[in-house]
């Protein structure tokens, strides 16, 4: 079941991820980042009593909900974001399959994979569980872990 987004702008914290995960995000149109740039440093200068992040996070929604110059990959982008950072709850993940010995994943690389596959391919599975599709090539799974299953290795 997939969870409902929720926009970060009551901790700042979530609010910077987001803002990183999108300027990460991949754009089919060479401008958007660009126009991310722009959106976010013109932000600060709006409402003094939010936080710089929180102000362009609230920025870039209402960017992204009208008509403007790539407002519609925007949207997109947008949402592929809060999809990842309602989905990858959990501190670490293990990847299964995994070809390499096994080593945990953080949550914010599993983030970045899920805002780069799209919400079309990065599913909520069993037990917090995430699932990001390959197309024909399979997929992984990200099971969540806590530190006191890892080894350490020294």
């Amino acid at each position: 079941m997939q969870t409902e987004p929720r926009l970060p702008v009551t901790d700042e914290s979530e609010a910077l991820e987001f803002l990183e995960l999108l300027e990460g995000a991949p754009f089919s149109a060479p401008y958007t980042g660009q126009v991310i740039d722009w959106l976010i440093r013109d932000s600060t200068v709006h409402a003094p009593d939010t936080s710089p992040a929180a102000r362009a996070v609230a920025a870039l929604w209402r960017y992204a909900a009208g008509r403007d110059l790539g407002a519609g990959e925007i949207a997109e982008r947008v949402r592929d974001v809060m999809h990842a950072m309602s989905l990858v709850a959990d501190e670490h993940y293990a990847a299964d399959p995994s070809p390499r010995r096994h080593r945990p994943v953080h949550g914010r690389s599993v983030r970045k994979l899920c805002v780069a596959a799209g919400r079309r391919r990065s599913l909520a599975g069993p037990g917090r569980t995430v699932v990001i599709a390959q197309g024909a090539h399979g997929h992984t799974v990200y099971r969540p872990e806590t530190l006191a299953h890892h080894s350490v290795i020294a």
